[in-house]
């Protein structure tokens, strides 16, 4: 396999491309790329490609909000409504949702904190309820003690509800979370970096409204540390959840966890 680098920046000046989140547009066959811009004060901004990196377009999706409202982007598509939806770390921590066409166009601003408090939106994972025509956002909750936080709310940002998802777990447990959907079990699925456990990595699973949580350690002996900036994704044809981590415990060398899902 041969790699090939392109610069997708479209003319943005260093420190623009902070924190990316990368989505597949299908219908139209383009690259959208969310990330916090800090050569234009932290603000949301995505970058519009082809699939092979070549005609890339630059868009300020801010709706107007001001400095820092970008940061931490986690981007999903709503396929149904043709969006795109870029949930963010606000100025003040808080979850903030920018949804936009397609083309970056047509941005729009919600507050989706569900009146948590400064600190309640670190490093958001936005995922799709297909199902039931939801948004569910992980975050990590500071203002709850850094306990992993679920906000959930339908696709145009309105309706928003918080649930504590930490199934009993204490200070820290909610770290860097990374969601995904078990469709098949019909579950939310958060993996984390679980301070409350030497930084190993957890799964909380609950169902899709955020409800019958349970907590899982899932490091099978790796050590202290090994559960750093996980990143999920299922594995549909096997049926397992893959969780790959920074394995402090194997000096900071990428690790998969594998947990089976039937």
């Amino acid at each position: 396999t041969v790699a090939t680098y392109t610069d997708i920046s479209a003319g943005q000046d260093g420190r623009s491309g902070f924190v990316p989140s990368l989505v597949v547009d299908a219908t139209n066959s383009k690259l959208l790329v969310a990330t916090s811009n800090g050569a234009n004060s932290a603000k949301p901004a995505l970058f519009r490609c082809d699939l092979d990196g070549s005609g890339c377009t630059y868009t300020d999706i801010s709706a107007g909000q001001g400095i820092d409202r970008g940061w931490t982007p986690s981007a999903v598509i709503d396929m149904t409504s043709a969006k795109l939806l870029v949930v963010t770390d606000n100025l003040y921590h808080r979850p903030s949702l920018f949804r936009c066409n397609l083309d970056g166009s047509g941005c729009s601003y919600t507050d989706i904190s569900a009146g948590q408090g400064p600190g309640s939106g670190y490093t958001a994972s936005a995922v799709i309820d297909s199902t039931n025509r939801k948004l569910l956002v992980a975050t990590r909750n500071a203002s709850n003690s850094g306990k992993p936080a679920l906000f959930r709310c339908n696709l145009d940002g309105s309706g928003c509800t918080y649930t504590d998802i930490s199934a009993g777990r204490g200070v820290d447990s909610g770290w860097s979370p990374s969601a995904a959907i078990d469709a098949t079990n019909g579950k939310l699925l958060v993996v984390t970096e679980n301070g409350a456990n030497a930084n190993k990595p957890a799964l909380f699973r609950c169902h899709l409204d955020g409800t019958g949580c349970t907590y899982t350690d899932i490091s099978v002996g790796q050590g202290a540390n090994s559960g750093l900036a996980p990143s999920v994704v299922i594995d549909m044809v096997n049926g397992n959840l893959l969780v790959v981590t920074d394995n402090g415990a194997n000096s900071d060398k990428p690790g998969l966890f594998t947990v089976c899902l039937q």
